[in-house]
């Protein structure tokens, strides 16, 4: 990926900006969305390929607001090879140093989302001076024994292994939150499960930050009972996504995602 297309896009809250930018981007075939056939994916997301895929990206948002430096997820790090990674780049771009960085929050812990962390070798914490801000639900489940060994071997290491060792270095003096909290002043997260127990969104005076509640918007914000196989919890999902939809339509919010192709995605139609 050529280094100019690591900012994605600007957007300015009073007198905060928030900021997309390009960790890298992961691709999938027709099976992500298990409830449709390829048929239906074929006719709502057009593909070029001979076999349907899409290709998202994986975005982080970096927010600032008088004086603080808050990243929305971290991307890849190395957990995905050479499809991701690319935040510390991105950063650069706009002039930010990781340790100048004095929050994390996270909407969720997959290996897209958290992975930037901490360093997979060393152990060594990626932002040293940040404090990690994440749902009290979704550490839980993350850190649940009997969760763990439920899962098949790879989702075991993947998931529950990668993101407990990515977490460890920042736990100490980690902020777990519950829902409807004021993570910090203007910024409220929103309960969103399903996608994972403790799956969060972000209300940022026009904006909702949403994690994964879409992968898709051009399918989902049609069709909100497309699922994807990651979900711990699709009905939950589905639950969720309509939920903070008629938020978003209601209160004209601007949507931030973690796979939208510009990072935002004006207020959704009040139709449908």
């Amino acid at each position: 990926m050529n280094p100019v297309d690591l900012v994605a896009e600007r957007r300015q809250i009073g007198a905060a900006e928030l900021i997309c930018l390009r960790d890298g981007a992961v691709s999938f075939g027709a099976d992500l969305f298990p409830a449709l056939t390829s048929a239906e994916l074929q006719a709502a997301l057009p593909s070029d390929e001979a076999e349907w895929q899409i290709t998202l990206p994986v975005n982080v948002f970096l927010w600032r607001d008088r004086g603080r430096t808050v990243l929305f997820d971290t991307g890849c790090g190395s957990a995905m090879g050479a499809s991701g990674g690319l935040l510390p780049r991105a950063l650069a771009q706009v002039g930010v140093r990781p340790e100048t960085v004095d929050g994390v929050v996270l909407t969720h812990m997959h290996p897209d989302h958290s992975s930037g962390l901490t360093d997979r070798t060393t152990g060594r914490p990626l932002f040293p001076a940040a404090t990690l801000h994440v749902a009290r639900s979704e550490l839980a489940y993350w850190f649940d024994d009997a969760a763990m060994a439920g899962a098949a071997p790879r989702e075991q290491a993947l998931y529950f292994q990668e993101s407990r060792a990515q977490v460890a270095p920042y736990l100490p003096s980690a902020h777990r939150f519950e829902p409807g909290a004021e993570v910090f002043p203007g910024l409220q997260a929103l309960a969103a499960p399903g996608h994972t127990p403790g799956h969060t969104a972000f209300r940022l005076g026009d904006v909702l930050i949403i994690g994964d509640l879409f992968h898709a918007p051009a399918l989902q914000l049609a069709r909100p009972e497309a699922w994807v196989r990651f979900d711990v919890d699709g009905p939950t999902g589905i639950a969720s996504r309509r939920r903070l939809l008629s938020l978003a339509r209601r209160d004209r919010l601007t949507l931030a995602g973690m796979h939208m192709e510009s990072g935002f995605q004006d207020p959704p139609s009040t139709a449908g």
